[in-house]
């Protein structure tokens, strides 16, 4: 007989107003009861299976059982019969007829383990209706959702409008990718979400600039909006160097005059090699000069070599 280990990590869940329906021989293979005669034998399937008896601190068996259903098709259940499990590898018709064929009209037997119910028909009725039962459902204390967990996803040329507490498919793009959008992150110093600017996972790469003869002269990195992520500065002179960024377009910078958004030292024979970790942003364009102060606009002697890496 079926058996099934029950232990202190699950709880009992009541399923509730199913209907199942009951399936026979059509012609060699399974068909739903259509409204098939008294004296048809036929095979139901539970949504579920682990049936508990009435406790719920056991499997069912036929003497005791939470398994309770509406039907005048089947009305008297039957103990399991002798070698039921020896019938597990024949055929589904095989096995529904030479199960039930010691049973009389609305006689019925359950498999309380994998939730089958076999019998043979007193009525025409096709279904058991209002069937309840208890199942032991692994871990939690809050109630479950029974079914199948989907990790298949969806491809919706327009995304499904979901409300508070509906469930949906993962969505896919159109070439079976899964649409993730990453919007906000955690302030690392504090326990609050707050909104940041973070790349989408399929962006391309950084674009380039380079100037190989940089001088005071305002030059652009990029006319636009934008984010400066790298920088390499090589300066070959005697003397220190400085390269500002300003964040406006190269006819509204005065070198010497506008008040550069960054400054970035480069020694003399040395070089300056930065990889931002958090992007420095522009609002309206990315512009540089190279001087020989801070924020003067005295022309190196040498221009240095520049790379940017923006976007």
């Amino acid at each position: 007989m079926p058996i099934e280990t029950l232990d202190d990590s699950q709880r009992v869940e009541d399923i509730a107003s199913e209907t199942v329906q009951l399936n026979f021989d059509n012609a060699g293979a399974l068909g739903a009861d259509a409204g098939e005669a008294a004296g048809t034998p036929v095979v139901g399937k539970l949504a579920q299976g682990t049936v508990l008896n009435e406790l719920g601190d056991t499997p069912a068996n036929y003497l005791d059982t939470s398994l309770a259903f509406t039907s005048t098709a089947l009305t008297t259940e039957v103990e399991l019969p002798n070698g039921y499990d020896g019938r597990d590898y024949v055929g589904a018709i095989e096995k529904l007829q030479s199960l039930t064929s010691g049973l009389s009209n609305g006689e019925y037997f359950v498999d309380y383990v994998h939730g089958t119910v076999y019998g043979v028909k007193a009525s025409v009725q096709t279904s058991l209706t209002a069937t309840s039962y208890k199942i032991p459902v692994r871990g939690g204390t809050a109630s479950a959702v029974i079914g199948s967990v989907n990790s298949q996803g969806q491809y919706n040329l327009v995304q499904p409008t979901i409300v508070d507490g509906d469930f949906d498919d993962m969505q896919l793009d159109v070439n079976g990718n899964l649409r993730v959008t990453l919007a906000t992150g955690l302030n690392f110093q504090d326990d609050n979400v707050e909104a940041f600017n973070a790349a989408n996972a399929n962006t391309t790469g950084m674009d380039t600039t380079f100037d190989a003869d940089g001088d005071n002269t305002a030059q652009s990195v990029k006319g636009a909006a934008g984010n400066l992520y790298k920088i390499d500065i090589y300066n070959s002179n005697g003397a220190a160097a400085f390269v500002q960024v300003f964040d406006a377009t190269t006819g509204a910078v005065t070198v010497g005059t506008t008040t550069p958004k960054y400054v970035f030292f480069v020694p003399s024979g040395g070089a300056y090699s930065g990889d931002l970790v958090a992007p420095m942003s522009f609002a309206t364009a990315i512009t540089y000069a190279c001087t020989t102060t801070a924020t003067g606009n005295g022309d190196p002697t040498t221009g240095l070599t520049c790379s940017f890496g923006y976007k």
